[in-house]
């Protein structure tokens, strides 16, 4: 995934998120995300190219929508995880909405995350995921853009994080380590029964024992 280092167009980039702040865009919704579509977009996809969300976003092919969220990350964070070598490919990199809701597209809000992470985090605040993850692979790099030294300390925060912020969202105080104490047991065995090790660790890091 690390390759060479990657040269980003810092003026196409300033006028990216001034675009976004201003949402001098048009975005429809699709499911439970909004989309940004090209025909409708001819300026913001300009500077999306000029960029390299697209060379950033590999998966992107048709390169005709794109996820509103996916465009935030990159202006805000991805672009120096793509300037220090890395790529977003299919079933490595998914962007996470820290306080489950789909439309809140804030910054602050967003962070990367593996397919597996992201399904893991969607058990720990809502107990469900909506696919199955085959390959149990970490984020490689954080929101600096720089190689992830400890991914079980890096998702144990996101974790924490996730839990607090979405309780928060739904007017409820608690913290992340009284959620995970208080879950059934069999509950627990059932989320990390095909999880690997590191998330097992995180779960005691965070104060639940498993096995």
């Amino acid at each position: 995934m690390f390759n060479q280092i990657r040269y980003v167009n810092k003026a196409a980039l300033k006028a990216l998120k001034s675009i976004l702040r201003d949402k001098a865009y048009q975005a429809s919704k699709q499911g439970d995300y909004l989309v940004l579509r090209a025909a409708r977009n001819s300026h913001l996809y300009q500077l999306l190219h000029l960029v390299g969300f697209f060379e950033f976003h590999v998966t992107n092919t048709q390169r005709l929508i794109v996820g509103l969220h996916q465009v935030v990350a990159y202006a805000y964070w991805g672009w120096k995880a793509y300037r220090n070598g890395f790529l977003a490919r299919r079933g490595e990199v998914e962007v996470h909405h820290i306080d489950d809701n789909p439309l809140n597209n804030h910054p602050r809000n967003l962070i990367y995350v593996s397919p597996m992470e992201n399904c893991l985090v969607a058990q720990a605040i809502r107990s469900e995921c909506g696919s199955r993850v085959l390959h149990g692979k970490t984020i490689p790099f954080n929101r600096q853009g720089r190689l992830v030294k400890n991914p079980t300390a890096y998702f144990v925060s996101i974790v924490k994080l996730s839990i607090e912020r979405t309780f928060a969202a739904l007017g409820l105080q608690v913290e992340a380590v009284n959620v995970l104490l208080e879950l059934p047991r069999d509950f627990g065995i059932a989320r990390v029964s095909w999880a690997p090790r590191f998330f097992v660790n995180a779960l005691r890091k965070l104060g639940w024992q498993y096995g």
